[in-house]
C-alpha cells in the first residue's frame, strides 16, 4: 500500500515506486532541474504541488488531478486543459507573462490564484467559460476579464476588482448576476462609471453575502469631481444589506448619500464601521453617528472642504444614546466646527472610548462630554478646539490613555484624581501641570491621584513647570526629553521623600534637559526603587550625579535589580558610587570632560 502523502527532495528508484503509489505528492528539487512524471504514473495522484519547472507533457497521465500548485515556471503547457477533474490551480511565478487559452476548458475548476505573477497583464478572453468558478485571485497589475458576469458561481474576487469600461465588458454592471459573492468586496477605478443606470444594474443590494465594500475613486485632478456629476452615480447605489464594513476612498463629487443610505429602517442593520478618506470636494458630513444604531467605529480622514461636522439632525432615525465607540478625525484642514444639538441629544457619545483627532488646525468649536472614554489622542488641534475637548478632562474617569501633541498654545492642568489613567504623553504644548495632591494634605499616606499610572512621557517644550506633589505607586517609566527649562525633580525631593518615591519604577529615561542637575532624593531610596533596572541620562550639562538636594552624593542603592547605568554629554558630572550593583551589567559613560575618574566597586 503507498504513502497517502509523499514530499519529493530527491529521486531514487525506491522513491519512484513510491510516487506510483502516493495521492498527494509534492516535489522540491534543485530549482535548476525539471520534474518529469514515470510514465506509468498510477491514477490515485489527486494533489501535485510543485516548486520546481514541470516538463510540458506532464499532464497526459494526470487526468484524475484535483490539486494543482505550480512555482518557478515561465510558461504554462496548452495541454493542462486535459485536468479536466481539476478543481485547484494556484500559480506562482514572477516570470509567467500569460495563461493559455486551453484553461478556459476546465470546466470543473472552482478556484483560480495567480495573484502572485506580477507578470501577468490580462487572462484569456474565454475564461469566462469557467463557470463553475468560484474564487479567483489575481494579482493587482492583472487586467480584469471581459464579461466576468457570466461567473455566475464566483463567491470572491481578491484582492482587488479594478473596473473597466463598461461597452468593454469589464464595468461595474458586470456585477448584476454574481449574487454568491461574499466576504470582502473591493472595486477600485469608480471613477470610471460616470451613469446612474450602470451602478443600478450592478443590484449591490442583491449581494447579500459580501459583509464588507470598499469603492476607490482616483481622480488626479480635484476639480474633476466638480466638472462631472459623480454625486448623482453614487446616489444611485444601493447597499448590500448585511453589510458590516463601508469604506469610501478618494470620492470625488460634492455630496455624499449617507444620510439616504442610513436613514432606511429595513437596511444596514450590521454597519458597524464606516471609512470616509481624502473626499476632496465633499462639503458637509451629517451626524452619522445618530442615525446609524449600530455604528461602533467611524474614521473621517482628508477632507480638504468640510468646515462643519454634525449639526442638527433632521432623521427620524436620530438616537440620542448612539452606540459609537471609536472615532477618529485627521487631516481636517478647515473643519472649524464639529457641533452637537445638545437640546435633543445631551449625552451625544455614552459608549465612546477611543477620540482620535489630529491636524485640524482651526478646529474652534467640539462637544466634550464622553463619560465612558479610555483613551485620547489630539495632534495639531487649534486651541478653542482642544480646550473644548478636555474641558471635562477631570470627569473622565475611565481615562486609561492621554495624548496631547502639537498644540502650543494649549496650557493644560491635571489637577484632579484619574484612577484609571496608564499612559501620559505630552509633547509641544504651551505648559503642563501636574497637581498630584491636595496642597493641605500633609501625610505621608496620603492617596495619590494618579494610582494606575504606568508610562509619562513630557518632550519638546521651551520651558515645563511641573509641580509632583505625590507618589506614583504604579509608574514604571519616565522619558522626559528636549526640555530647556525644568522644574520638575526638585518639587519631588521636599522634607518628606516618602510621600515622593516611586516604588514601581524600572526605566528612568532624561535628555536633552540642560536645566537638570540631580536626581531626588525620593529616587534614591531603596525602598522606593527596588523594581528599577535602567537609567539612562543623555545631554544634561547640569547633571552632577546622585546627590540630594544638599549636594550630598548618594550611594547608588536603586535595587539589586539595576542592569544598567548610561550617562553621555553630562559635563559636569564628577563621580558615580556603584558599590551594592551587585545586577548592574551595563556602566556606560560617554563624551564627558576629561577628568580624574575614580569609581569604587
Amino acid at each position: 500500500m503507498g504513502k497517502e502523502l509523499l514530499v519529493l527532495s530527491h529521486i531514487t528508484p525506491t522513491r519512484k515506486c513510491e510516487v506510483r503509489e502516493t495521492r498527494h505528492l509534492t516535489v522540491s528539487f534543485h530549482k535548476e532541474r525539471e520534474f518529469s512524471f514515470p510514465e506509468d504514473l498510477s491514477k490515485k495522484l489527486r494533489t501535485f504541488i510543485s516548486k520546481v519547472p514541470v516538463a510540458n507533457d506532464a499532464w497526459e497521465n494526470l487526468k484524475f488531478l484535483r490539486v494543482l500548485h505550480l512555482e518557478d515556471i515561465k510558461e504554462v503547457s496548452s495541454s493542462i486543459c486535459k485536468l479536466i477533474l481539476l478543481r485547484y490551480l494556484c500559480i506562482r511565478s514572477y516570470n509567467l507573462t500569460s495563461l493559455p487559452q486551453s484553461i478556459s476548458q476546465l470546466y470543473h475548476l472552482e478556484t483560480l490564484n495567480i495573484e502572485e505573477c506580477p507578470k501577468l497583464e490580462k487572462l484569456p478572453d474565454d475564461i469566462w467559460k469557467l463557470t463553475n468558478l468560484r474564487h479567483l485571485y489575481i494579482a493587482e497589475s492583472t487586467k480584469i476579464l471581459k464579461k466576468f458576469g457570466r461567473l455566475h458561481s464566483l463567491g470572491s474576487i481578491s484582492p482587488i476588482l479594478f473596473l473597466g469600461e463598461e461597452e468593454d465588458g469589464r464595468g461595474i454592471g458586470e456585477l448584476e448576476c454574481l449574487n454568491n459573492l461574499c466576504g470582502h468586496l473591493r472595486i477600485h477605478n469608480m471613477e470610471r462609471v460616470r451613469d446612474a443606470s450602470h451602478v443600478r444594474k450592478a443590484k449591490l443590494m442583491e449581494k447579500g453575502k459580501v459583509y464588507k465594500l470598499e469603492m476607490v475613486w482616483k481622480v488626479r485632478n480635484a476639480d474633476e469631481g466638480t466638472n462631472t456629476d459623480y454625486s448623482e452615480v453614487v446616489g444611485a447605489l444601493e447597499l448590500p444589506p448585511n453589510l458590516i464594513e463601508l469604506s469610501i476612498n478618494g470620492f470625488p463629487g460634492v455630496k455624499l448619500p449617507l444620510k439616504e443610505w442610513l436613514d432606511n429602517g429595513s437596511s444596514l442593520c450590521y454597519l458597524v464601521e464606516i471609512k470616509l478618506q481624502k473626499c476632496r470636494n465633499l462639503e458637509e458630513i451629517p451626524a452619522i453617528w445618530h442615525i446609524q444604531p449600530s455604528l461602533e467605529t467611524l474614521e473621517i480622514s482628508s477632507m480638504d472642504k468640510v468646515k462643519l461636522l454634525g449639526g442638527k439632525c433632521t432623521s427620524t432615525r436620530a438616537l440620542a444614546a448612539p452606540r459609537l465607540k471609536h472615532l477618529t478625525l485627521r487631516h481636517m484642514r478647515v473643519l472649524e466646527e464639529w457641533v452637537e444639538n445638545s437640546t435633543t441629544t445631551p449625552n451625544s457619545f455614552p459608549f465612546l472610548e477611543e477620540l482620535i483627532v489630529e491636524e485640524c488646525s482651526i478646529l474652534r468649536i467640539a462637544p466634550s462630554d464622553f463619560p465612558a472614554v479610555k483613551e485620547i489622542k489630539l495632534n495639531c488641534v487649534g486651541k478653542e478646539g482642544v480646550s473644548s475637548l478636555l474641558s471635562q478632562l477631570s470627569s473622565l474617569v475611565f481615562l486609561e490613555k492621554l495624548r496631547v501633541k502639537n498644540c502650543r498654545e494649549l496650557s493644560l492642568t491635571l489637577a484632579s484624581s484619574y484612577p484609571s489613567l496608564k499612559e501620559i504623553y505630552i509633547s509641544r504644548i504651551g505648559g503642563l501641570d501636574m497637581i498630584c495632591s491636595s496642597a493641605n494634605n500633609d501625610h505621608h499616606d496620603a492617596p495619590s491621584y494618579f494610582p494606575a499610572l504606568e508610562k509619562l512621557r513630557v518632550e519638546k517644550f521651551p520651558e515645563l513647570n511641573l509641580t509632583l506633589t505625590s507618589s506614583f505607586p504604579s509608574l514604571k517609566e519616565i522619558y522626559i526629553s528636549k526640555i530647556h527649562g525644568l522644574d520638575m525633580m526638585c518639587s519631588l525631593a521636599n522634607n518628606d521623600p516618602r510621600r515622593h518615591h516611586v516604588p514601581s519604577l524600572t526605566y528612568l529615561y532624561v535628555n536633552n534637559v540642560p536645566e537638570f542637575t540631580a536626581l531626588p532624593k525620593g529616587f534614591l531610596q531603596s525602598s522606593s526603587s527596588e523594581h528599577l533596572q535602567s537609567v539612562v541620562i543623555w545631554n544634561c550639562d547640569k547633571f552632577q550625579g546622585f546627590v540630594d538636594v544638599e549636594g550630598s552624593e548618594l550611594p547608588l542603592l536603586f535595587s539589586s535589580n539595576l542592569k544598567r547605568i548610561k550617562v553621555v554629554l553630562c559635563h559636569n558630572l564628577e563621580s558615580i558610587n556603584v558599590r551594592g550593583l551587585t545586577s548592574l551589567e551595563t556602566l556606560e559613560i560617554a563624551k564627558l570632560r576629561w577628568r580624574d575618574w575614580n569609581l569604587p566597586l
